[in-house]
């Protein structure tokens, strides 16, 4: 469902996804998890970040098998250095101990591709270490959501024009260029994602802390013989001080590719639980990305897809799109 602009802020977003979908037989499937944890309270100038990623396979006869693993421990000042202090990644890569001491910020991202091993490009470290930058973002709503300044950083407010949510004369900028507290208010209580009868649907995630945010993931890939299905959503919640978990962002995606070349057919967002009124405008943006190979995806992203008629956090899920191509390599072998 892709919502008309004129229609969007006023529709009501149905909600977060209430049960994740089985798993088709000879589909591969990738989650992956992001806490940005705050054991020291939000007044420490620490953030502890927690990601776990994980690749399974499934057979033509519904067998399971886990293809791939990762996780990354770091630690980032949460002021305004954003200095990377610490980090562990397991596989284990030599090249990421020159990425400590640097600004997790602009630039990162490429910094960090290059200390990745050959074949691991595409795959559930490189998605985890790309996820470091948008961790101190997404980390930034505890403090907007509890009106609790981060330690050195000033408000938390992103700059006007960003994206869809932090248009000129939308919701969020105008309430703060009033004088007032970002109006942002806690979202539906967060569903499971894991499910009982099918313990390969998710990976396993510990209870979310309280003052902690938490970015999920989900990419499923199916080759049929109409194309290739893509399903993907990303969900980032929050753990208020009692420790009950709501949603803040979420979004579907589906798409059709191209077997050969693997380019974007057919591709489709859905938002089910965004902050703002104006968020929703964003989901057409998607549609600049039909002919697109996916491969070529995160390039069109970082070049085409900027401004008031996007999402960050939707461009995110998008970009992660790199992946698929592994996932086929790891379901062909």
């Amino acid at each position: 469902m892709v919502l008309p602009l004129a229609a969007a802020s006023a529709a009501p977003l149905p909600g977060p996804v209430e049960r994740t979908p089985d798993r088709a037989p000879g589909s591969a499937r990738r989650t992956s998890s992001v806490d940005m944890l705050r054991p020291g309270g939000l007044g420490d100038p620490r953030l502890l970040v927690r990601a776990t990623a994980r690749d399974v396979l499934t057979g033509a006869d519904g067998d399971v098998r886990v293809a791939d693993t990762a996780r990354l421990d770091a630690e980032v000042r949460y002021d305004g250095t954003r200095e990377l202090v610490a980090l562990r990644s397991e596989p284990a890569r030599p090249g990421t101990a020159g990425l400590v001491g640097r600004s997790v910020a602009s630039g990162f991202r490429a910094v960090a591709d290059a200390t990745l091993a050959p074949g691991d490009g595409g795959g559930v470290l490189a998605l985890l270490l790309d996820d470091l930058p948008v961790a101190l973002v997404i980390a930034g709503y505890a403090h907007a959501l509890t009106k609790e300044l981060p330690p050195g950083a000033g408000r938390f407010r992103p700059p006007a024009g960003l994206c869809s949510g932090w248009r000129e004369g939308g919701t969020m900028v105008s309430a703060l260029e009033a004088g007032g507290p970002m109006p942002l208010r806690p979202g539906p209580d967060a569903p499971a994602v894991s499910r009982a009868d099918d313990p390969a649907a998710w990976h396993d995630t510990p209870v979310l802390p309280p003052l902690a945010m938490r970015r999920r993931r989900r990419i499923d890939v199916e080759p049929g013989t109409a194309g290739i299905r893509v399903d993907a959503m990303f969900r980032d919640t929050y753990a208020d001080p009692d420790g009950r978990e709501t949603v803040l962002h979420e979004y579907e995606l589906r798409a059709v590719l191209d077997p050969a070349g693997l380019a974007v057919r057919e591709i489709v967002a859905e938002p089910r639980v965004l902050p703002a009124p104006e968020c929703p405008f964003a989901a057409e943006s998607v549609l600049r990305l039909i002919g697109t190979p996916v491969d070529a995806v995160a390039e069109q992203v970082r070049r085409d897809l900027r401004g008031p008629s996007t999402c960050t956090h939707l461009n995110d899920l998008l970009r992660s799109l790199t992946g698929v191509p592994g996932l086929l390599a790891r379901r062909g072998a």
